[in-house]
């Protein structure tokens, strides 16, 4: 057991001195600037120039974010910024409350890491600026992912209609499917992702989504093939897709191979005609080649995890 030397305490003192002082004065610039933004407020008949506070907030940030025990007031900075631009209508002013939410968030994760007592005032830090920013924000995709955040301090808990948007829901249920997807629970990821693609028909909006529904139109194929169900199961929305992505001796012979939803004319054509030759080569048994047209379609960019996952399904399903 080696000796603690008194050069070494002594050292070791003054660096804790100065860690102390560093916060203290850190604390004081950050109450001086929280002052100066209170005066400015005080003023009502003159527009006062906010800036200024602002730039200060915003150095003051990025200093308490490296002193884990103060990242707390890396947060009360970023909201001392978002009062300093929010009259001004500043991009600024709602890139303010993400970080200041992200801020409390870092910092009560970090005093849950060094074991300190973690009361709930970072969290609440962080709800409050995650509502202020959902109530100013109009961009329905945006807001989207504002809530997608918000959700990951509480998966539990409930936002109201008032904050819901349609791409929030698109991403809530897509997200579902693929938990069911993982857990082998295909019928209800296909009613979901079902869900899916007949609210885009309701609204006429599927081109503005393409990206979405083709993933999601391939992964229904998939989930179809795998499922073999009978046709009294079958909804009219899965006897159209694989009425779509099949082919008949009328359009083969007519070069009409590919009869699609318009969002697919974004897909590549390559990836669409595998597609098409896998529900036949299923619909006719013909396993030898089953495994090497998905392993085609495998190596395809777009090719997601949940799809890799229902490819080497239908290999051990046909071909195994």
């Amino acid at each position: 057991m080696r000796l603690i030397h008194s050069d070494e305490h002594e050292d070791f003192s003054n660096f804790f001195i100065n860690y102390i002082k560093l916060e203290m004065n850190l604390i004081d610039e950050f109450k001086n600037s929280a002052n100066k933004l209170k005066k400015s407020q005080r003023v009502v008949f003159k527009k006062q120039d906010t800036k200024e506070v602002s730039n200060l907030f915003n150095q003051l940030s990025l200093k308490f974010d490296k002193i884990p025990s103060l990242a707390n007031y890396g947060g009360l900075c970023m909201l001392g910024v978002f009062k300093s631009c929010e009259n001004s209508g500043d991009i600024e002013a709602q890139s303010a409350l993400l970080k200041g939410a992200r801020m409390f968030r870092k910092s009560s994760e970090r005093k849950t890491m060094l074991g300190c007592i973690n009361d709930n005032s970072n969290i609440e830090g962080s709800y409050r600026c995650y509502s202020q920013a959902l109530c100013s924000e109009k961009d329905p995709v945006i807001k989207a992912c504002i809530i997608r955040e918000f959700n990951e301090i509480n998966k539990n808990l409930i936002i109201t209609s008032d904050f819901s948007s349609y791409t929030h829901r698109i991403y809530e249920l897509e997200k579902a499917s693929n938990e069911n997807i993982l857990s082998n629970d295909y019928i209800f990821a296909l009613e979901k992702l079902t869900e899916i693609i007949e609210d885009f028909s309701e609204r006429k909006c599927e081109n503005l989504y393409s990206d979405v529904l083709i993933r999601v139109e391939f992964t229904r194929l998939l989930l179809l093939l795998i499922l073999e169900l009978p046709a009294n199961h079958q909804s009219p929305s899965h006897i159209k897709i694989l009425e779509r992505f099949s082919w008949t001796t009328e359009n083969f012979s007519s070069g009409i191979v590919s009869k699609h939803l318009s969002f697919l004319k974004f897909c590549d054509g390559n990836l669409i005609l595998l597609f098409e030759m896998l529900v036949n080569l299923c619909k006719t048994r013909q396993y030898e080649s089953i495994k090497e047209i998905c392993d085609m379609i495998s190596s395809h960019h777009i090719i997601t995890t949940e799809q890799n996952i229902l490819l080497a399904n239908l290999i051990k399903l046909y071909c195994v």
